[in-house]
């Protein structure tokens, strides 16, 4: 999921089970503003923990990836492992 969907997934995740942005926010401990504002997309200044604890109310939890790593110089070098490269000066 990317970030942008945080909010109306947990919108339609809440909706499903029948429960009101009072009760989900209660659950967690935060305002129904606060809920309303996360739903919404509004995530600035939302703590990672409400996040996380919203989520968890769902069954849910966050993996971080790394979308288009670049290969470090180990991984380069253990792919070119058994490769020789051979010089040539154009002197013969």
């Amino acid at each position: 999921m990317k970030h942008w969907e945080i909010g109306p997934t947990l919108q339609s995740l809440r909706k499903s089970r029948g429960w009101t942005q009072e009760t989900l926010a209660h659950a967690v401990g935060i305002t129904r503003i606060t809920l309303g504002k996360v739903e919404r997309g509004r995530l600035a200044g939302v703590s990672l923990g409400v996040i996380l604890s919203l989520l968890d109310q769902f069954g849910m939890e966050i993996t971080f990836i790394q979308p288009h790593s670049m290969p470090t110089l180990e991984d380069l070098a253990r792919r070119n492992e058994g490769t020789t490269y051979s010089s040539t000066t154009g002197s013969d």
